[in-house]
């Protein structure tokens, strides 16, 4: 026997007694598990596609929704669509700016007062934080 050879033996013996595989894999069954995973995908894509094509609305009915003037004819109504909010963001800013720099009520009922923010800083920096989480009342 040449020695490459029993080389080759002696490596195949100590592989084997280690754990190792002593051969690879079959190619016939690696082709069968490619030709299977192929198959599969397949037969999922045409499944999908038997199903779009099943709930699809028909062609005409989707161009009557969707061409030009799609809702206009036949009575339909046209959705309500949102109108810009050049005009609601700036209400909601001019009611967000009045609560930060105005004076009013934040809990009548307990006493809460709100004071504009920087008339809040200049008491805070003067008095100092309150020492207890619920003490956050005026001290004079």
């Amino acid at each position: 026997m040449p020695p490459v050879e029993q080389a080759g033996r002696v490596a195949a013996e100590e592989m084997r007694q280690d754990g190792y595989e002593s051969r690879d894999a079959p190619a016939r069954g690696v082709a069968w598990a490619i030709l299977g995973l192929l198959g599969g995908i397949g037969l999922s894509a045409a499944f999908v596609a038997g199903l779009l094509a099943l709930l699809a609305p028909p062609s005409t009915e989707l161009a009557s929704r969707t061409g030009p003037g799609a809702g206009a004819q036949g009575g339909q109504r046209q959705p309500r669509l949102e109108l810009p909010l050049e005009g609601d963001a700036a209400a909601v800013q001019a009611a967000a700016r009045s609560r930060l720099e105005g004076y009013g009520w934040a809990d009548r009922k307990a006493g809460q007062v709100r004071v504009p923010i920087s008339r809040a800083m200049e008491m805070l920096a003067k008095q100092g934080w309150p020492d207890k989480p619920n003490d956050g009342a005026l001290r004079r």
